[in-house]
C-alpha cells in the first residue's frame, strides 16, 4: 500500500530515549507525532484470535446434501486467511494515522512512538510495507538503571517491558537487537541511531534523520529542536515525576552495583562491544547473579508444572469412575 504520507515507527528497548527522539522530530512543522498510541497492542488479540489453532471450536458447520456425510466441518482459519486479516486491518490502522495527521496543517510525516512495536514490526510491515523504522539503541547498563528507577517510582506495577532484574534486562536488550536485525532484512527503510550519539551530537544526528525522511530542515530549525529537547526543557512537561531523568550516558556508573554490571556484560557483552560500548568488568565464569536467576527460574517452572498436575488430579478425583481407577492404581503400587 502506497502511503500518502510517510509513516515512521520509533522503536527500541523501553527507556532508551524513544520519547525524547519523538519530541525532537515533532519540532518539525511537517511532522505529527503520536506518543505511545499502542495501536498494535490493541490489534494483537484480534490477530491471535484470527490465527490461533484450537483443539475444538472456531469451526463452521453446514449441511452438505450428502446423505452419507450430511454435515461438513470447516475451520475458520481455512476461511479467514492471514492475508485477508492484513487487508481488513489496513484501512482501520490507516484511518488512525490519518486522524493523527489531521491534527496539523501541513503534515507530511506521521511519527508513532511505541517502543514495543519492534515486537510487531514484521507484521506491521505487511500492513504498511512503505513504513520507515527508527530503532534507537542505548547502552543496556543505562537502560537497566533507568528501568529500575522507573519501576520504583512512576511506572504502575506489571506494565510492559520494565525490568528490575539485570539478567532479564540484558536478555530483553539482546532480543530487541535480534528483532532489529530481522526487520533490517525486511525493509530498506530501517535506520539505527545510538542514544549516546544523539546526546553528544544532537544537531548533526537530527539533521541526518530529517534528510533521510526527505524533510527540509535548515540549521536554525534543527538547533531550535535540539534546544527544545534539552533535559531542563523536558522536565517542564506534564509528565510523571521521574519520567525525565538525568539524560546522562554514563549515569549507570554511580547507580549500578558491580554485581549488576557483571551480569549485564556477561549476557550482552558481545553485542555491546560490537556496538562500541566499553566493558568494565572481567568476563570469566558465569556470575552468581545469573546462576541464581537460572536456578530460581527452573525451580519455579518445576513447581508450576507440579501444581498444574496436582490440580488435574484433584479434578479427576471428583469424577467417580476416574476416582475408582486412581484408587485401583494406588492399591497396585
Amino acid at each position: 500500500m502506497k502511503l500518502e504520507r510517510k509513516l515512521v515507527f520509533i522503536v527500541g528497548e523501553p527507556r532508551s530515549g524513544t520519547t525524547w527522539l519523538m519530541w525532537l522530530l515533532a519540532r518539525h512543522p511537517s511532522v505529527a507525532a503520536s506518543f505511545h498510541s499502542s495501536l498494535f497492542h490493541a490489534l494483537k488479540p484480534l490477530r491471535q484470535w484470527w490465527t490461533k489453532e484450537v483443539p475444538y471450536g472456531k469451526t463452521v458447520h453446514t449441511h452438505t446434501g450428502n446423505a452419507q456425510d450430511p454435515v461438513s466441518e470447516i475451520k475458520l482459519n481455512g476461511l479467514l486467511s492471514f492475508e485477508k486479516f492484513i487487508e481488513l486491518v489496513r484501512p482501520l490502522a490507516s484511518h488512525v494515522f490519518d486522524q493523527i495527521a489531521s491534527c496539523g496543517s501541513d503534515v507530511r510525516v506521521v511519527v508513532e512512538d511505541t517502543p514495543e512495536n519492534l515486537e510487531f514490526l514484521q507484521w506491521i510491515l505487511q500492513i504498511f510495507p512503505d513504513a520507515y523504522v527508527l530503532h534507537i539503541i542505548r547502552d543496556p547498563r543505562s537502560v537497566f538503571s533507568s528501568q529500575r528507577a522507573a519501576a520504583y517510582s512512576w511506572v504502575p506495577p506489571r506494565i510492559g517491558r520494565i525490568a528490575t532484574n539485570p539478567v532479564l534486562l540484558a536478555r530483553s536488550w539482546r532480543a530487541y537487537l535480534e528483532l532489529g536485525g530481522k526487520v533490517r532484512k525486511k525493509t530498506s527503510r530501517y535506520r539505527e541511531i545510538h542514544y549516546e550519539k544523539l546526546l553528544s551530537n544532537g544537531a548533526q544526528e537530527l539533521a541526518a534523520i530529517f534528510a533521510w525522511l526527505e524533510l527540509p530542515a535548515d540549521d536554525a530549525l534543527v538547533q531550535s529542536a535540539v534546544e527544545a529537547g534539552a533535559i531542563d526543557s523536558l522536565k517542564k512537561k506534564d509528565l510523571p515525576k521521574g519520567f525525565v531523568r538525568k539524560g546522562s550516558a554514563e549515569g549507570w556508573r554511580g547507580e549500578l552495583s558491580k554485581r549488576d554490571i557483571r551480569a549485564i556484560e556477561y549476557i550482552a557483552g558481545d553485542q555491546m562491544e560490537r556496538l562500541g560500548y566499553e566493558l568494565v568488568m572481567p568476563r570469566g565464569r558465569k556470575p552468581f547473579q545469573v546462576r541464581r536467576h537460572e536456578f530460581t527460574t527452573e525451580a519455579l517452572r518445576k513447581t508450576n508444572t507440579f501444581l498444574r498436575r496436582m490440580a488435574v488430579v484433584r479434578v479427576l478425583r471428583r469424577v467417580p469412575i476416574l476416582k475408582r481407577m486412581l484408587e485401583a492404581m494406588v492399591e497396585t503400587q
